[in-house]
């Protein structure tokens, strides 16, 4: 029996020892899961090990839910040299500090790490670094000494809100909910890239117009709590027309050929792909890409998604808000 919430791997360390440290791949119920896919009573699991595999990945103690596994994991990266542990910490600790959007020389300033080293009971930055590399210390945890406090944006003056009058109208089908007009320079958010039919809301920003949000973007959350008086209701116009941007995150089994086909399916609904940037894990043997796709409206997103959901190894597809 495992806890819930188990994991493929922490049913391969169930099985054997080795059976966990050589495990690439599982398939549930038939179907290829990622070795993170969350178990269900009944399932079906196989196992898929590999003669060749040097070992379980540090990465797999972020969602394995048995101790057994989790010690059987930490026992193997502990016997591995302190640099090669190092460099993993290394690579762990600046995976994390790009995610909380701490620049690069930050994270890994040794001056800095020296400073919390000793709370997390190392003589060193390295046995700091080779700590987190396998798994003793997490890399949030170590950010959090460093930087207590996010980073905030500088904080525009508001304005009186009996100054700001709009008017005119604005061809992108965005208009002021009590029916006003808007002629003031106006853009779409960048971070949560709202769409025709997306509930939103306008900010005025310092010198740069009206920037489009969607409601549930996190910026909003954060800025209604300082600046209230910034924020101007709006809705989509019925006669909203022109391209929009969305993002995608695709998650799948990586294998030769994924990338095309994902690229194809795009093509296929007369899609334009404006970036894209993919990353693997040759231990989990998975792969992530981040899509950010021109399109006029929702049908035509929700047209994508569903294509893509038909890819061979393809497990998860979604429309990343952040």
């Amino acid at each position: 029996e495992l806890p819930l919430g188990s994991t493929p791997i922490d049913f391969a360390y169930r099985i054997h020892t080795e059976v966990g440290h050589r495990c690439v791949g599982a398939r549930v119920n038939g179907r290829l899961v990622p070795l993170d896919y969350k178990l269900n009573n009944g399932d079906i699991v196989e196992i898929i090990t590999s003669k060749h595999l040097k070992g379980p990945s540090a990465d797999w103690l972020r969602f394995v839910r048995t101790s057994h596994a989790r010690s059987r994991i930490k026992r193997y990266l502990k016997i591995q040299t302190l640099e090669e542990n190092a460099q993993r910490g290394r690579e762990m600790l600046l995976q994390a500090a790009t995610k909380r959007g701490i620049p690069e020389e930050h994270a890994l300033d040794e001056s800095k790490l020296a400073t919390v080293m000793r709370i997390f009971h190392c003589q060193t930055v390295e046995q700091l670094l080779a700590a987190i590399g396998y798994g003793d210390v997490s890399p949030e945890a170590v950010l959090m000494r460093i930087f207590p406090v996010p980073l905030q944006p500088e904080k525009p003056t508001a304005p009186r809100r009996h100054k700001l009058r709009v008017q005119g109208r604005l061809s992108m089908g965005i208009a002021l909910k009590d029916g006003g007009d808007i002629s003031i320079p106006i853009r779409l958010s960048r971070c949560c890239r709202p769409i025709p039919g997306d509930p939103i809301i306008g900010y005025v920003t310092r010198g740069r117009g009206l920037t489009v949000h969607r409601r549930d973007c996190r910026n909003v959350h954060h800025l209604m709590g300082h600046e209230p008086n910034r924020f101007m209701e709006l809705e989509w116009q019925l006669s909203a027309e022109g391209t929009y941007q969305a993002e995608l995150m695709v998650e799948a089994l990586d294998r030769v050929g994924l990338l095309s086909d994902i690229a194809g399916a795009i093509s296929e609904q007369g899609v334009n792909i404006a970036s894209c940037n993919v990353e693997t894990s040759s231990r989990l043997r998975t792969a992530r890409v981040h899509l950010v796709i021109d399109i006029t409206g929702p049908e035509m997103l929700q047209r994508v998604i569903d294509s893509l959901r038909q890819i061979s190894d393809v497990t998860s597809v979604v429309r990343v808000v952040r």
